[in-house]
């Protein structure tokens, strides 16, 4: 759900497709927005661990805007 308590503008509701292993001690999760939009974001295997992160599970994306690739 959107977090009201932060400065970040950009938060995306979108859903988990799958994790795949991207390098040592890294994960691609890759994300689906409701309009099919897709964001892939590298996050570190601990990450995954401590926010419980699954295939399926409905998320919201926090962007930073200088972060966005074409």
């Amino acid at each position: 759900e959107r977090l009201d308590n932060i400065s970040m503008q950009n938060q995306l509701p979108a859903r988990i497709e799958r994790i795949d292993p991207s390098g040592p001690g890294r994960q691609a999760v890759f994300l689906t927005l409701p309009d099919g939009q897709r964001l892939v974001s590298e996050v570190t295997d601990r990450a995954v661990a401590d926010m419980g992160l699954d295939t399926g599970q409905a998320v919201t994306a926090l962007v930073k805007s200088a972060a966005l690739l074409r």
